[in-house]
């Protein structure tokens, strides 16, 4: 019997409520009521929790599962260290292609992404072929194409387009100096 069961049946034979329950130990009574569903309470809650319910302080820590931490994914709460959260944050560290995750467990991108964040994965940088690259800067220095076109006849975002010609020390438009305003008086 896991801890969650033990309060509950040990809070009903004692004729108390989780109201009452929760004055007794300083929480809210639904902090009680999760308790009873858990496998894992905090160390800190259980020794005003034994002296509630008249239970050895032992007993309790004997019947307190592993801890596991809940983080808030989608739509549900994701366990880590569960077989799907380990399957995936593998295969992304393995270098697996985003599409083949995604197919392979039947998940968003967002959903990988979000996995390997939790895990403290790094993030996978975007390289781009050395020839793309190239000829994004050959179009940026003919001044007849804009960023846009550049960006769709390379199928790649402005954002790369800017980022790639900056890079490389190019500027269509010179900047304003700062430091304006008026110059100090003698």
């Amino acid at each position: 019997m896991m801890i969650g069961k033990l309060i509950q049946r040990t809070r009903k034979a004692r004729r108390l409520s989780g109201d009452k329950l929760a004055l007794r130990c300083n929480v809210s009574p639904s902090c009680i009521y999760r308790w009873e569903r858990e496998d894992y309470i905090l160390p800190k809650h259980l020794p005003l929790l034994a002296r509630s319910l008249s239970i050895a302080l032992k007993t309790l820590q004997a019947k307190n599962g592993p801890r596991q931490w809940r983080g808030r994914v989608g739509r549900g709460a994701v366990v880590i260290g569960t077989p799907r959260f380990i399957a995936i944050t593998s295969a992304y560290k393995t270098g697996e292609p985003l599409a083949d995750i995604q197919a392979r467990f039947d998940c968003s991108e967002v959903t990988v992404v979000r996995y390997a964040r939790l895990a403290k994965l790094p993030k996978r940088p975007h390289h781009l072929p050395a020839d793309i690259r190239a000829a994004v800067i050959a179009d940026y220095k003919d001044t007849k194409m804009t960023v846009i076109n550049i960006a769709r006849a390379h199928g790649v975002s402005m954002g790369y387009v800017s980022r790639v010609a900056r890079e490389a020390g190019f500027a269509r438009f010179k900047r304003k100096p700062t430091g304006g305003g008026r110059p100090l008086r003698p």
